[in-house]
């Protein structure tokens, strides 16, 4: 088992050098998100982080033809056109007969504001990788802070990625935390630390925030406690397929994640947009319950 672990480990590397070498081919700058290269840096040995599914690259918005081109001629076919993953999406998936799923990200979650992306890219560092390729990955404030929008996107649907979290949290200074805190106000994420709060108290019986003053409250705060939390997690722990109506509850709560009103309306639009995609599509019915990637 173990050794099945690590062999799987070994080939996300091998997935993810190949990834990075099509975009550098096409000149084209792209940040290494989360997987291998995140249990390098914080578990040993790195197997022992989940493994991921898929290969997560950061791209900025006006690469996001280009990379999706550059990987189409190596045979990759992208689940909708870029355009519609603007409207509709924070990321772009590519997919090929035996080869990982490649997603493009041009926001780190469908709650990342504008402009954070570009941030990430100025602020970005590197992680040498067993091939001897240096990969760009977001600083360790952006990656943290990358690791609560992924969280809360998500629903807190996976356990382990709060576990990560828990973890990473827990081996950083006080500095680095402040940091972390100070971009979540910055990009209007900070429901997102808060319900992580909320969840680390309620599994762990431990506090994420020891000055619960240190990040500003959302327009809809009260609302976020644990019973909330509860939902989320129901909302993505259901069998078999995912209803219309659990679809649109997830899309209701994600609105409670919000840091104003107008932050609201946006993600109103965004769901009416995705609807309208899924209309289109005959896919407005009932679909497969998602995978959750690492």
């Amino acid at each position: 088992m173990l050794t099945e672990c690590w062999q799987r480990h070994d080939r996300n590397i091998l997935n993810l050098d190949q990834a990075l070498e099509i975009m550098a081919r096409a000149k084209i700058e792209v940040l290494a998100l989360k997987g291998p290269i995140l249990g390098r840096r914080h578990f040993q040995p790195p197997f022992l982080r989940r493994i991921s599914v898929d290969i997560d690259l950061a791209v900025r918005d006006r690469d996001l033809e280009r990379a999706v081109a550059a990987l189409a001629g190596e045979g990759f076919t992208p689940g909708m056109s870029a355009e519609t993953s603007r409207r509709t999406s924070h990321h772009l998936a590519l997919s090929r007969p035996g080869a990982a799923v490649i997603e493009l990200h041009t926001k780190l979650s469908k709650l990342s504001v504008e402009g954070l992306m570009d941030d990430l890219f100025a602020r970005a560092t590197h992680h040498e990788l067993p091939t001897g390729r240096l990969a760009c990955i977001p600083c360790p404030a952006d990656e943290m802070l990358g690791l609560f929008e992924h969280l809360a996107g998500d629903r807190f649907g996976s356990f382990s990625h709060l576990y990560e979290l828990r973890r990473i949290w827990r081996a950083s200074d006080a500095g680095l935390r402040t940091e972390v805190l100070a971009a979540a106000q910055r990009y209007r994420v900070s429901a997102s630390v808060w319900l992580t709060h909320i969840a680390l108290q309620t599994y762990w019986g431990e506090r994420l925030l020891e000055n619960e003053g240190a990040i500003p409250r959302s327009w809809l705060h009260g609302t976020l406690n644990e019973a909330f939390l509860h939902r989320m997690e129901r909302n993505v722990a259901q069998g078999g397929e995912r209803t219309a109506g659990a679809r649109l509850e997830g899309r209701w709560l994600d609105l409670h994640m919000t840091e104003s009103p107008a932050e609201a309306l946006r993600m109103a639009g965004l769901i009416t947009a995705v609807a309208f995609r899924e209309a289109l599509s005959g896919r407005l019915g009932t679909v497969p319950r998602p995978e959750w990637p690492a």
